[in-house]
């Protein structure tokens, strides 16, 4: 089971610094500069967003500056 397949609440915020240490890895640049790294996409390049959507869980807003990422249950 993931991390997030294992999370009981609706809404959860993760540092960065969190996710990396989850994950095992450092997320790319990409993910510290743009916020499309970020969006619910499903398309083949996209592969990250597809894993927590697999998981059950949507990004609701992300705070780059603040390297803050909240996820939210899909309804």
């Amino acid at each position: 089971m993931s991390y997030l397949e294992s999370q009981h609440d609706q809404i959860m915020l993760l540092r960065f610094e969190a996710i990396e240490s989850i994950i095992g890895q450092k997320l790319p640049r990409s993910a510290y500069q743009h916020r499309a790294w970020w969006s619910n996409e499903t398309e083949v390049t996209h592969v990250q967003a597809r894993s927590w959507l697999d998981s059950g869980w949507r990004v609701a807003s992300v705070d780059i500056s603040q390297e803050l990422v909240q996820f939210a249950r899909c309804q």
